[in-house]
């Protein structure tokens, strides 16, 4: 009674796991300085994704000791949407593959933080024994990309509820870039977007010789130009205010929006011919008038001489009566002396 009868040994080879620690444990010590240094943040997990080793950028960014990291799973560090993102992950670094993605992690305070992580397989002696990532923190920059889509979308539709045709063309290439609404009924279903503007526009084979691109750029982006042009391609003349801008992927591009005048223009053109008109028969009215006063004058001057000085000298001054009112209606347009 009492007595051990029988010993059962359990043993374990553990020699693939201190091979792949005495891996890790070279790296880090080969590296440490330039993994240190590293202001991205660099983690090394094992096999069974158990982070083994952080540097200071990775643990500081997330508000974390390096020591509370180690042992840890980075799957506590996402949420369910991180946790597919990264079993795909896993299972493209376990079939040697690398690559570099999006996650977003939390730090220990729980803000959110995206990363953009390239990884690394860790292969020996043909088996996958973790992997190496080096990650870059972008919550910044994507949060600036998110708010320079969401000014680029409140523009656009701005753009879209103009009722003038408006459109944005890469001043180099003179691609399209974007068009409104108004403009795309212009052209129906047609598809113009990446289409040369002068060729869609215009309907020519090269640039506009009445281009303005040097006027809204260069030196004088941001300055506004306005002029009026006939269209080529449909002969209806628009009123065009260009203007160089920023595009969301930081370009200087060609703004520009195109006021139909052509009904105005018309009747620029009606009144022009009217005045035309109007000219024209002051001109006859005053030659018929002019020419018979001047004889009659003539007449009478001579008639001065003899008796009937006092009629002749109302004759007179009736028809001077008449030279005002025609000069009156040649020049002023009004009927009076």
């Amino acid at each position: 009674k009492g007595r051990v009868r029988q010993v059962i040994t359990i043993m374990r080879d553990i020699t693939d796991l201190k091979k792949t620690e005495e891996v890790l444990k070279e790296m880090v010590e080969r590296y440490s300085k330039v993994i240190e240094l590293a202001q991205e943040g660099i983690c090394i997990d094992d096999e069974n994704e158990i982070t083994v080793f952080v540097n200071d950028a990775f643990a500081k960014n997330l508000g974390y000791k390096k020591e509370e990291l180690t042992g840890k799973s980075i799957f506590d560090l996402v949420d369910e949407k991180g946790r597919k993102i990264l079993n795909q992950q896993i299972k493209d670094r376990k079939k040697g593959k690398s690559s570099r993605y999006e996650i977003t992690v939390y730090r220990k305070d729980g803000e959110p933080r995206i990363l953009l992580i390239s990884a690394t397989p860790l292969i020996v002696d043909g088996k996958y024994k973790g992997s190496i990532s080096v990650n870059l923190d972008i919550t910044e920059r994507k949060r600036m990309e998110e708010t320079i889509k969401m000014e680029r979308e409140q523009l656009l539709s701005i753009f879209e509820g103009i009722d003038e045709p408006i459109y944005v063309a890469d001043p180099k290439t003179y691609e399209i870039l974007y068009v409104n609404k108004a403009l795309k009924e212009l052209f129906g279903s047609k598809d113009i977007i990446g289409k040369k503007c002068y060729k869609i526009f215009q309907n020519l084979d090269k640039p506009c010789d009445f281009c303005t691109n040097d006027k809204i750029l260069g030196n004088n982006f941001g300055k506004t130009y306005a002029g009026e042009w006939q269209n080529l391609a449909n002969k209806r003349w628009y009123r065009c205010i260009d203007k160089g801008i920023k595009w969301p992927d930081g370009r200087e591009v060609r703004f520009e929006i195109a006021i139909d005048i052509t009904e105005r223009k018309k009747a620029e053109e009606k009144m022009k011919r009217l005045l035309e008109r109007e000219m024209e028969f002051k001109l006859r009215t005053s030659h018929y008038f002019f020419n018979p006063i001047c004889i009659a004058k003539g007449f009478l001057e001579l008639a001065k001489e003899e008796d009937g000085i006092d009629k002749i000298e109302k004759a007179l001054k009736a028809i001077d009566r008449i030279e005002k009112v025609v000069k009156n209606i040649i020049t002023k347009g009004e009927i009076k002396e």
